[in-house]
């Protein structure tokens, strides 16, 4: 299901993002500066929350806003920002286009960075495999991330002239501990007790 959502989504690439990000970009990492590339849509998230971004990589990089296209053997890094509205885990896929020969790239990553710490990535680093197939993708899980502002880091290597890449996230609640369990169910137990004493102190 979540693999035809990326693959339907790389079908609609060329309307997604109109967008101009001229003369915009944030730290993103030592030594790297990642292009603003946008917001995830749906942003900000809650439980139960599905966002998606993706984009032709020509497309942010273009002469239309100020910047040559890009050239087979070039590197990007692109940004998607979004935020958390609550304490959740993140899950999602990213997929790269590979159907045409000049939308070959590899590698393709994705990371994970706060704006509250840009020089360091938070948990895995996700890599798209170069497996042959039309679409291949990565599934991605960050787990316990607290309420605030994110953004993916999307970075590249292009094989063709061209690249495109879809990405969706789907947000679930962190639930309690086991420990906290075993607090209230003690808790809860202690107040039982407390009350059929009472009960039968009263008889």
């Amino acid at each position: 299901m979540v693999r035809r959502l990326g693959v339907c989504a790389l079908l609609a690439l060329p309307a997604l993002l109109c967008v101009s990000t001229e003369g915009m970009a944030i730290q993103c990492g030592p030594a790297t500066t990642c292009e603003l590339a946008g917001t995830v849509n749906n942003s900000p998230f809650s439980v139960g929350s599905f966002g998606d971004f993706a984009t032709s990589v020509d497309a942010v990089n273009d002469a239309s806003v100020g910047r040559p296209p890009e050239n087979a053997g070039d590197s990007y890094s692109h940004a998607w920002q979004f935020s958390l509205a609550e304490r959740a885990h993140i899950a999602g896929t990213l997929t790269k286009n590979n159907t045409l020969a000049n939308f070959q790239q590899d590698p393709v990553f994705l990371e994970l960075f706060s704006l509250a710490d840009l020089e360091n990535n938070i948990g895995e680093t996700f890599a798209v495999p170069l497996d042959g197939q039309s679409n291949p993708f990565v599934a991605f899980r960050y787990a316990n991330l607290a309420t605030g502002d994110y953004f993916f880091k999307v970075a590249g290597t292009l094989i063709g002239n061209d690249g495109q890449y879809a990405g969706q996230l789907g947000v679930s609640e962190v639930p309690l501990p086991p420990a906290v369990w075993l607090f209230v169910t003690a808790v809860l137990g202690l107040a039982t007790v407390a009350r059929k004493k009472n009960a039968a102190a009263s008889a």
